[in-house]
């Protein structure tokens, strides 16, 4: 969101920036694939952490409906992820609601791939309700 930003260094800097945490992101999911495969941890529990580390994940987007969010996007300090590519106005009451939800969106489908690891039967592993926590 911050890549689209009209203040240079901010923008500049969100390359480097998401490559390492693409690094993070890729040694987490990996790991947890690992966890899934060696079957060793209780699923129950695993989906116990998943909920309590996603749900505090989404905090980190900020409040829905924020005049701040919305003051920066009209400022060009920040903007929709993949700005260029969308067509028309923003929401502006809602960025923060976007962008969450396309999070959720992307964690949904790394856990279905982990899914895919589980014994024949098991129910699969899901991304906490926006609301949780």
């Amino acid at each position: 969101m911050l890549s689209t930003s009209g203040f240079a260094p901010l923008a500049r800097s969100m390359g480097p920036m998401l490559r390492e945490e693409g690094f993070h992101l890729g040694t987490g999911h990996m790991g947890l694939q690992r966890i899934v495969k060696a079957g060793r941890v209780p699923q129950p529990l695993l989906q116990k952490y998943i909920n309590k580390w996603l749900s505090t994940a989404y905090d980190l987007f900020g409040k829905d409906h924020s005049s701040s969010a919305e003051w920066f996007y009209v400022w060009g300090l920040k903007g929709r992820y993949d700005e260029h590519r969308h067509a028309g106005d923003a929401d502006r009451e809602r960025l923060n609601e976007l962008s969450r939800e396309m999070y959720r969106q992307e964690v949904e489908k790394l856990l279905q791939s982990i899914s895919r690891l589980l014994p024949a039967g098991a129910p699969p592993f899901f991304a906490p309700d926006l609301k949780f926590h």
